[in-house]
C-alpha cells in the first residue's frame, strides 16, 4: 500500500451495534451534499456512546466547518457531549468515494490506525477506479495491492473498503491483498444477480 507505512496494530475492536449504526446513519444523513468531491470525512467515535442524536448533529457542523477551513491537513481531535472523537478531511483520489466513514470503535482500539489503512486504500484504490479497460479487453478487471508494511487485519481492511466505495460502482469484479510473505486475501468482490 502506498503512503505511510502502517504499523503492525492490534485488530481494532469495531462497534456495530444498535446506538453505533444509528449514529453513523444520522451523521451521513445529516452531511448529504456538505462534504466536496474530492474530499472524503473519516471520522471516529469511542465508544460507548452518549446522547448519540446530539452528538451527531454537533459532529456533522464540527466537520461542516473543518471542510469549510479548506485546509489539506483539516482535522479535530476532541470531546462532543462526553465522546472521544477524532476526524480527519481527506483527498479521496477518485471523486467516487462515499462522503463520510465512520467508525464506532473500543477504547482500546488505536483510532489512527484506521486513519493511515484508510488513505492507504484511497491512494491506492480511488486513482484506479477512473483507469479505463483497455480496447477489445472483455476479462474481469481485478485489483491487486502489495502491503510491504506487516499484516493489517483483513476484516478492518474489508470494513473500510465496504464504506469507501458502492458494491456497484464500475471499477473491478475483484479486488486482493497481498500480504507480506505472500499471504492472499480477497477484500472485495463485486456483488453479481447470481448470489
Amino acid at each position: 500500500m502506498s503512503g505511510k507505512r502502517a504499523p503492525v496494530a492490534a485488530k481494532p475492536r469495531l462497534r456495530f451495534d444498535k446506538v453505533a449504526l444509528g449514529l453513523l446513519r444520522r451523521l451521513r444523513a445529516d452531511l448529504s451534499g456538505s462534504v466536496p468531491n474530492g474530499k472524503v470525512a473519516v471520522a471516529t467515535v469511542t465508544a460507548p456512546i452518549r446522547l448519540a442524536a446530539k452528538t451527531a448533529t454537533a459532529l456533522a457542523d464540527k466537520i461542516r466547518k473543518l471542510v469549510a477551513d479548506g485546509s489539506t491537513r483539516a482535522r479535530f481531535n476532541g470531546t462532543i457531549h462526553a465522546n472521544r472523537i477524532q476526524v480527519r478531511i481527506i483527498p479521496d483520489g477518485s471523486n467516487r468515494a462515499s462522503k463520510l466513514i465512520g467508525f464506532v470503535h473500543n477504547p482500546d482500539s488505536d483510532a489512527d490506525n484506521l486513519f493511515d489503512v484508510t488513505r492507504s486504500l484511497l491512494a491506492c484504490i480511488g486513482p484506479k477506479l477512473g483507469t479505463r479497460t483497455p480496447p477489445g479487453f472483455a476479462g474481469e478487471r481485478w485489483l491487486v495491492i502489495a502491503n510491504e508494511s506487516g499484516f493489517l487485519h483483513i476484516d478492518t481492511l474489508r470494513q473500510i473498503y465496504s464504506q469507501l466505495f458502492n458494491p456497484l460502482t464500475p471499477g473491478f469484479e475483484r479486488v486482493f491483498m497481498v500480504f507480506a510473505g505472500g499471504e492472499v486475501e480477497e477484500l472485495a468482490a463485486q456483488e453479481t444477480d447470481a448470489e
